[in-house]
């Protein structure tokens, strides 16, 4: 019965330090841990991945992040801002640099705009991973162990094939039941969850037309639309 009451309080003291923060992109999703966000763009606006911290208790908490490891890059076309920018981050290496340089936020409060990650690279074609980890630290910049880990990937299979532009636009990129499309030509759109998992297919004719989406999670995705040549264009929206 001891251990058994050992066990839990250690296992709602990990539930607690878990809980001290979270972390959200700039649309307000929240990003858990193991999360693989996937991007069709590189060098781009549409390549960034705002992001902010929350602090969920009522005293101020230290943040860093760990550049953890990559697949097909190395970091030296990558940009990282969290408290300052950095580019051509390095593998091993924490940000703010430095064991004494962190992010403090404050009680209730939440980290400061401005912060991003940004990749420039093409990857010669194939598909890149970066994985990042959040972690706390104690004032001397120790690592207190409250981990978040997500990989930011980039997948030329949603980039654009061609550099041809394909004429179709959306109507609004935060919708709750029904993507309202404007296009010149017919298309293929496929759409995909931040995961790269693809969730829905569907023909689109020329003209204004509609795809019902009101069964998807309320969550980001990215829709890819294709035309006869192959040419594309990627538009990320907001489910809500």
């Amino acid at each position: 019965m001891k251990r058994n009451l050992i066990y839990l309080m250690v296992l709602l003291f990990s539930v607690a330090l878990q809980a001290q923060y979270n972390v959200i992109d700039g649309d307000s999703n929240q990003i858990e841990d193991g999360d693989v966000i996937v991007f069709g763009s590189y060098g781009t606006e549409a390549a960034s991945m705002d992001f902010f911290v929350n602090n969920e208790t009522a005293d101020p908490i230290n943040i860093k992040i760990e550049f953890v490891s990559a697949l097909n890059a190395d970091g030296s076309e990558f940009e990282l801002c969290f408290g300052l920018c950095y580019t051509d981050i390095a593998i091993g290496n924490s940000y703010p640099f430095g064991s004494g340089n962190y992010v403090t936020i404050e009680g209730d409060g939440q980290s400061l705009p401005g912060n991003h990650f940004y990749n420039e690279s093409d990857g010669a074609g194939n598909l890149i991973d970066y994985v990042f980890r959040f972690y706390m630290v104690d004032n001397d910049g120790n690592d207190i162990g409250v981990s978040k880990t997500f990989t930011y990937r980039y997948d030329p299979a949603l980039s654009v094939i061609d550099r041809n532009k394909v004429a179709v636009e959306l109507a609004s990129t935060m919708v709750s039941k029904v993507l309202e499309i404007e296009t010149a030509e017919e298309l293929t759109a496929v759409i995909y969850n931040l995961q790269g998992q693809q969730v829905m297919q569907q023909n689109v004719e020329a003209g204004r037309q509609q795809i019902i989406i009101n069964q998807l999670a309320a969550q980001s995705y990215l829709v890819v639309f294709t035309n006869a040549e192959g040419a594309s264009k990627t538009i990320k929206f907001l489910k809500r």
